[in-house]
């Protein structure tokens, strides 16, 4: 069934004829013609009704010598971008126990119509210089870029393809409230051109996902715990995989990254169940790939200055855009946490925890 929050069939057929075309230029490069092949593929799976994430085909060597080269290489570049102090400060995390919540905790059920009339009210409340461009994306008069999918498995996401250049949004909006309003950030950053350091790719959509929150309480007068608790809860397991992760690092870190590697093994045997060298590798392929790392940490880093610039917001008067931009434009990854940041993530929590409905 054809509804406005699903793509159209017909357009998906043409950008798949024209990406055909695009792939004729002999003037294309490898790369551009690698992804339009990618984007080919993908529309395909959409118009069979696949809107699952296509999972990478990056993967780590089993020859572990050249795994050992890769992930010294790696670590030694999130070390060099991070910085020690805030590997420590990062690590100091754990011990505070700031980010606890309760699992299985209930959250608001929003159609997606009442997800995308929320979400424009969240833009002319807090970012209204992004609002002509958020309904751009969710109106369904011109070009429908949102496909509801509420059996989607994995989470909702922000596809842009480089035939048509625009963002397309597959949303379950069972995922969460906020899941609409996330994907849309998302995708306004895309059209605006605002490419943020990959360390803070989240921020923006972290951000309007909190000041939703808040216009969600101001209209419902009540939040239930699944409206925030699963971005605490994936928090707090970050920071505990980090803590293991960057203990490594740092002892890596004394020798300059150079590791003989029978002492590269037996540091990752210490946060594995497995002794055999096979097992080890295996374990490292598995759990320690480094672009995943790097998204953990991507989400951590944003959700947590997210927080520290909503209080700016909220308490300061500060405007949002003015705050999020400069982050959205700079190639260079800075977070400077202050003697103020774990009181900062203790008033947020605490907060949602006073808004939350008593069942």
């Amino acid at each position: 069934m054809t509804t406005k929050w699903s793509f159209d069939q017909q357009f998906i057929k043409d950008v798949i004829d024209k990406g055909y075309v695009l792939l004729e230029d002999p003037k294309l490069t490898k790369s551009k013609k690698k992804n339009i092949r990618i984007d080919i593929n993908k529309f395909q799976n959409f118009l069979r009704g696949d809107y699952e994430i296509t999972p990478s085909d990056q993967r780590l060597p089993h020859n572990v010598e050249q795994l050992k080269r890769v992930m010294l290489k790696k670590m030694q570049e999130q070390y060099k971008t991070l910085g020690e102090d805030l590997i420590l400060w990062t690590m100091d995390l754990c011990y505070n126990e700031i980010f606890t919540s309760p699992r299985k905790s209930r959250k608001t059920r929003l159609s997606i119509d009442d997800q995308a009339d929320l979400t424009l009210e969240n833009y002319a409340n807090n970012a209204p210089g992004y609002r002509k461009t958020a309904e751009q994306i969710l109106s369904p008069t011109i070009i429908r870029q949102v496909q509801e999918v509420p059996d989607l498995e994995d989470t909702s996401y922000c596809y842009y393809d480089e035939i048509t250049e625009l963002p397309f949004l597959i949303v379950n909006p069972k995922q969460a409230p906020w899941a609409l309003n996330h994907e849309t950030q998302h995708a306004v950053e895309e059209l605006k051109k605002l490419e943020a350091n990959r360390y803070f790719h989240e921020l923006g959509p972290i951000l309007l996902e909190l000041l939703f929150n808040d216009t969600l309480y101001k209209n419902q007068g009540f939040l239930n715990k699944g409206d925030y608790s699963d971005r605490i809860e994936d928090s707090e397991e970050t920071i505990r995989r980090l803590y293991r992760y960057f203990d490594i690092m740092l002892t890596f870190a004394q020798t300059n990254f150079q590791v003989p590697t029978d002492v590269f093994l037996d540091e990752f045997s210490n946060i594995c169940y497995a002794s055999s060298e096979e097992g080890i590798v295996d374990f490292i392929r598995e759990e320690v790939e480094p672009s995943e790392i790097v998204d953990e940490m991507a989400y951590l880093y944003s959700y947590l200055r997210a927080i520290e610039l909503r209080e700016q917001i909220h308490d300061k008067k500060q405007d949002c855009i003015q705050l999020l931009e400069p982050h959205l434009t700079s190639k260079r990854f800075v977070f400077k946490p202050t003697e103020e940041s774990f009181a900062t993530y203790r008033r947020f929590t605490q907060e949602m925890k006073s808004k939350t409905k008593k069942l």
